[in-house]
């Protein structure tokens, strides 16, 4: 059995542009819009047979592990307020928040309610001036979780599915930046 850490830090960085200068964090950077992302598809499953697909039900796969459930969670208002070393193994979260995932930080204490259609979701709180993306206010959500993966997958190539994330979203495996 494996021990993995995973931390995903969410940016809720909207889907601006910016223009690209040497400092630039990533996540500023409108020409990085991917990093160790397999190209987009539809959904699907792989069934170890026939009968299993005919059942449709993929929780119960052995090469399928969900990550839904209770993580633990950091809201902050800036990327610049993350802190240092998130990310380790080591880093002590025993003070942020325990957060039941799939959710939305907004309609769970978190940030402010977002309802538009018509607009930018944000426009009542800052000054949209696209391309520029914010920086004073621009939510983040920091995601950690513990998991054991099975000794089967050792040798496996594994993916990890994020159903629903805003606009910016990094990850961490182990410590690891992977994309």
């Amino acid at each position: 059995m494996k021990n993995i850490l995973i931390s995903i830090g969410y940016c809720m960085m909207m889907t601006f542009t910016c223009i690209a200068q040497d400092n630039t964090p990533y996540w500023l950077n409108e020409k990085i819009n991917k990093k160790n992302r397999i190209p987009m598809h539809a959904s699907y499953y792989v069934y170890e047979s026939e009968a299993l697909a005919l059942k449709g039900a993929w929780k119960q796969l052995k090469n399928y592990l969900d990550l839904n459930g209770v993580q633990k969670f950091k809201y902050l208002e800036s990327p610049s307020e993350l802190p240092m070393g998130f990310e380790r193994v080591s880093f002590d979260d025993t003070t942020w928040d325990n957060f039941k995932i799939p959710a939305n930080w907004d309609v769970n204490g978190y940030g402010y309610p977002v309802y538009t259609h018509t607009t930018y979701d944000f426009a009542n709180l800052i000054t949209v001036n696209p391309p520029q993306v914010p920086t004073l206010y621009n939510p983040v959500g920091v995601y950690r979780r513990t998991m054991i993966i099975d000794k089967n997958w050792n040798d496996k190539e594994i993916l990890l599915h994020v159903g629903a994330a805003r606009s910016n979203l990094s990850v961490w495996v182990n410590g690891e930046y992977v994309g």
